[in-house]
């Protein structure tokens, strides 16, 4: 329908497995930011903000992946980056302060330090392979 009638639709799912295979555009929020967006292809492989990397690997698994619980859960009282209390690589006071949404790409943006700090490698993560859910 969305080619054969020129429409576009919204889909919000925590599940990035099915969001990749139903969405041209991505965009990953937290607690209301968003904190990485561009097309499927350069969101999901691979997948550069921790909380996206998170998600993608949660759909790999049978159960879902808990989330880190480095510090507090409230991050509409965290001043800086959305993310920080819960990401697995707070780089400490750095992440004190919001990051800007930055281009990688022309089609692909992310707000988060980690994409400056060069020693910090990005690990691709896929989805299982699943006969009824093809891998991202």
């Amino acid at each position: 329908m969305r080619d054969a009638f020129g429409l576009s639709y919204l889909f919000i799912s925590h599940d990035l497995a099915v969001v990749a295979q139903l969405s041209d555009r991505v965009a990953v929020m937290y607690h209301g930011r968003i904190c990485e967006i561009g097309t499927a292809p350069d969101v999901l492989a691979p997948p550069y903000h921790p909380y996206t990397r998170i998600l993608l690997a949660s759909a790999a698994d049978d159960e879902p992946a808990a989330e880190p619980a480095a510090g507090g859960t409230a991050a509409a009282a965290h001043a800086g980056c959305v993310f920080a209390t819960r990401c697995p690589h707070k780089l400490g006071t750095v992440c004190d302060t919001t990051p800007p949404l930055r281009s990688l790409s022309a089609s692909h943006a992310i707000a988060c330090h980690l994409d400056t700090m060069p020693d910090i490698a990005v690990l691709p993560v896929s989805v299982r392979a699943d006969p009824q859910r093809p891998a991202v």
